[in-house]
């Protein structure tokens, strides 16, 4: 993937997850309706978090929030908006993210194209030739079985109201992508691992990134096993490295459960 598309998912993702400052938000807004590369982007990440809306129920605010809001809304017939939310402050998130985009502009999305498809290749050998090629039609008459999900999601949570990662799964792809939404990092000489709990048994599907930029594991069909919709994703805290013994050896601290997404 080119650092121009990274620049646009990152911005996508973070608009669609709602992690923008108002400012920024508003100027990835208006940039998208020039670019229609990250407008696309963004209904990508839209609809692939669709599912995980739907499958999330609501919860109400205590009314103690709501009076915290109202305690900071500026009155009505005010002075106008907050320094640094102003058209000046948008313009400039504007220019810059416009400027951002450009400097790295050099990748194409042809070239990224090309990239995942030598990349799958080598993920799955001489033999995995045919199955990018279209299959024969069915004879008249059959009917063709329902293919499996081949992408899942999970948002990765310690309660409902703190997030720590949002994780996707692609079998296709062979890979999982895990992005930080708001973990509390770990202890100095530690780290986060992921664990595929099939069957009451955890299974190591690797270690995951720090700070805020995302990571991609390497995923295989036996890591993976016969889990499928509703499968649980489990983080625990390790000592720097993994566990040394192939199991969770430190307390649990994210979960979720896995999400087909539409092909």
């Amino acid at each position: 993937m080119s650092e121009a598309w990274s620049k646009r998912e990152q911005l996508a993702a973070d608009y669609v997850l709602g992690t923008l400052p108002a400012a920024e938000r508003a100027a990835v807004e208006r940039l998208a309706v020039e670019d229609a590369a990250l407008a696309r982007l963004i209904a990508a990440w839209q609809q692939r978090l669709a599912a995980l809306d739907a499958a999330t129920p609501p919860v109400e605010p205590p009314p103690e929030l709501w009076r915290r809001i109202a305690a900071a809304l500026p009155p009505a017939g005010g002075s106008g908006p907050a320094e640094g939310d102003g058209p000046a402050a948008g313009a400039g998130t504007l220019v810059s993210l416009r400027r951002a985009l450009r400097r790295q502009r050099w990748a194409t999305a042809g070239f990224g194209a090309l990239a995942a498809g030598l990349a799958l290749l080598l993920l799955l050998g001489p033999s995995g030739l045919g199955l990018l090629l279209p299959e024969p039609p069915p004879p008249p008459g059959a009917e063709r079985p329902a293919a499996a999900p081949q992408r899942f999601v999970s948002l990765l949570r310690q309660d409902p109201d703190q997030p720590g990662f949002l994780v996707e799964v692609d079998l296709a792809r062979g890979e999982i992508v895990a992005r930080p939404v708001a973990p509390t990092p770990p202890a100095v000489g530690g780290d986060y691992e992921l664990w595929l709990v099939d069957q009451g048994k955890p299974r190591s599907l690797g270690l995951l990134p720090h700070g805020e930029k995302s990571g991609r594991l390497p995923l295989s069909i036996p890591q993976l096993g016969k889990a499928g919709p509703g499968a649980l994703l489990a983080v625990s805290l390790e000592p720097a490295g993994g566990s040394p013994s192939g199991q969770p050896t430190g307390p649990v601290v994210f979960r979720g459960r896995l999400i087909p997404l539409p092909d």
